[in-house]
């Protein structure tokens, strides 16, 4: 089936959004993460808009990646 980009991008975006908050609050709280980085497949989306509205959302996924890293690492160096 298709769908319209415009859907797809949104959809993309809701997708990330979560990831983010998953990767925060599961910092946070001081939980394992429960999305495994290699099950990611969904690219970033394109954001209407000014270019800064996609480098924002880069940036943050990017730091929700290095917090996960961190974690990951934390909770190794403890086993």
């Amino acid at each position: 089936h298709y769908m319209e980009e415009t859907y797809v991008q949104r959809c993309r975006r809701a997708w990330w959004t979560v990831y983010i908050l998953e990767r925060r609050m599961g910092s946070l709280l001081g939980v394992p993460m429960a999305i495994a980085e290699e099950s990611i497949s969904t690219p970033i989306p394109t954001t209407p808009g000014p270019p800064q509205n996609s480098v924002a959302l880069q940036l943050q996924v990017r730091f929700a990646q290095m917090l996960a890293m961190i974690d990951q690492s934390r909770l190794n160096s403890l086993n």
